[in-house]
């Protein structure tokens, strides 16, 4: 039996980022148990690698990907994704879970 593995580049040293990408292998597991994982840290996401899902706050991301920056009090986020990759983020590592659940919710 063919199995995919999902490949989450997050954003490293950042706690919340880590729970929130723990949350999005913990849920895509349930809905899929055949699916694997492979979670890579970065220091900034190069979104010229293919086939990963990207998951940290603004300031991880290229600044013409996301249309806002970080922000501690107000909270936004962008999910953009396609078949083979794309990118959760947020304006703090809480909009960053926040994006994941809604990531997961639609």
């Amino acid at each position: 039996m063919d199995h995919l593995t999902i490949r989450i580049g997050k954003q490293e040293q950042n706690d919340t980022v880590s729970f929130a990408s723990e949350e999005l292998k913990r849920y895509l597991q349930a809905i899929d148990n055949t699916l694997s994982f492979s979670v890579l840290s970065f220091s900034k996401a190069d979104l010229s690698k293919k086939e990963i899902l990207w998951i940290g706050t603004a300031s991880f991301f290229p600044s013409e990907e996301t249309e806002f920056r970080e922000s501690e009090l107000d909270d936004g986020i962008l999910i953009s994704t396609k078949k083979n990759g794309g990118l959760i983020a947020g304006t703090n590592p809480r909009s960053v879970l926040i994006a994941t659940y809604r990531f997961l919710k639609e």
